[in-house]
């Protein structure tokens, strides 16, 4: 019997053991290499959880401050508006990753 090959890909997902991170990159097809010196590279830092949440909450905040400053200061007309409504939902996410500190 002829599979195609999304039916081989679904076989090999579903009868494949999962030994180490290795398979998992292989699994969702990204390149190894780059994945794990990205990984080495934050556990050389000591960036544990929540470290890497602190410093999302500092660029989301950031983002959202610079967001509000073009709705207010650049676009006078309705785009002002959008911009700004979206940096105000950049400081909701980044209270979200503040609470989340110590918890994950």
């Amino acid at each position: 019997m002829k599979f195609n090959i999304s039916n081989n890909i679904y076989y090999d997902i579903c009868n494949s053991a999962i030994k180490n991170e290795a398979d998992i990159f292989n699994l969702i097809g990204a390149p190894q290499p780059f994945l794990r010196s990205i990984f080495e590279i934050l556990q050389n830092m000591g960036m544990n959880k929540n470290t890497v949440l602190a410093w999302a909450t500092f660029i989301m905040i950031l983002m959202g401050l610079i967001l509000i400053a073009l709705g207010a200061f650049r676009y006078d007309d309705v785009a002002g508006w959008g911009f700004a409504t979206v940096g105000i939902g950049f400081f909701a996410i980044a209270w979200v990753f503040n609470a989340l500190k110590g918890r994950v």
